[in-house]
């Protein structure tokens, strides 16, 4: 702008006041922009590198998530009235839902920042091979962790108190649960909960710290590691290399069975137990669907005929059913 005006004139003072203020407004609008989007970048690549440095500690496999399966705490859809489909009907809904994913975060950034590895286990393994995530009617989050990491792992759950409460009372498995939470009968700790086992390895092989569970979970060391990474409603979890083959040694993957156990009560449950060709559930629940090119594979989420989300993988990670 190009201001003309006599020296001894007044006229334009009042016209250049203005400008300069809008300079000055100018200045501050870009000042105020500028440490704006500074802090948003900031905060925005501190976010990006927490959600991918577990991936990129998982390398040398590679995934892609193209879409969430579902939502952060999104009840999982369940269609029928069938009597004979009940007993498989979600056991984990609502708030219980969103407690026990929260706890399931924040264990996961915990063990992340003390720098412990750690892989999903037992029937969360099978919930992100045939659900990517929860087995239907299953209610707890189980992950196993190197029983020479354990004082190292006590110390950093125990800073997440009065929150989330670690509970050691079974001593060979832990608890970890967001306090406020319901009381199980004759038990120390509440529902729902994550479990944490504990594993001892050698050269060749990994074994759980329990000896009841001895015979069930034991694994060659080259089928475990390095550890891959896997979809768990919406998240990548650090699982077994050889997901497939780990699971087979201690679950029909072509059977769905409910168990026997209440995770509620800590007790075995009244009702009958069931056991169905996981096939006859795939319209009534969702299940995981794969498909292998020369590239990759995509698993598929699917209910019915419906595709709730799909994700994709290297080849070498899918077995075609």
């Amino acid at each position: 702008m190009l201001l003309r005006c006599k020296a001894t004139s007044g006229r334009c003072l009042p016209h250049l006041g203005k400008v300069l203020l809008c300079v000055c407004l100018l200045t501050g609008l870009n000042m105020f922009g500028y440490h704006y989007l500074h802090d948003l970048t900031r905060k925005a690549t501190a976010l990006i590198t927490k959600n991918v440095s577990l991936l990129n500690a998982l390398t040398p496999w590679s995934g892609s998530m193209a879409s969430p399966p579902m939502l952060h705490c999104e009840d999982i859809p369940f269609s029928s009235l069938e009597t004979n489909f009940r007993p498989f009907k979600p056991l984990l809904v609502g708030q219980n839902l969103c407690s026990l994913l929260e706890t399931t975060d924040v264990f996961v950034d915990a063990l992340r920042k003390a720098n412990v590895s750690f892989f999903m286990y037992g029937g969360t393994l099978l919930g992100s091979w045939r659900h990517h995530g929860f087995v239907p009617w299953d209610d707890d989050v189980d992950f196993a962790v190197p029983i020479d990491k354990q004082q190292k792992v006590y110390q950093r759950l125990m800073d997440l108190k009065p929150r989330f409460i670690l509970d050691v009372a079974q001593e060979k498995r832990w608890k970890l649960y967001r306090a406020g939470s319901a009381s199980i009968p004759r038990v120390s700790w509440q529902y729902p909960f994550l479990d944490i086992n504990f594993y001892h390895q050698n050269a060749t092989h990994i074994w759980d710290h329990d000896l009841k569970n001895y015979h069930m979970y034991v694994y060659p060391r080259s089928w475990v590691f390095p550890l891959s990474a896997r979809p768990f409603q919406g998240r990548w979890m650090p699982a077994p290399r050889e997901t497939e083959k780990t699971l087979t040694l201690t679950y029909d993957l072509e059977k769905c069975d409910t168990g026997v156990y209440n995770h509620r009560l800590e007790a075995n449950s009244d009702l009958a137990r069931r056991t169905l060709p996981c096939d006859r559930l795939r319209g009534v629940l969702p299940f995981v669907k794969r498909a292998v090119t020369a590239e990759r594979c995509n698993e598929s989420f699917v209910q019915g005929d419906r595709v709730l989300g799909h994700y994709f993988f290297e080849n070498s990670q899918c077995t075609l059913e």
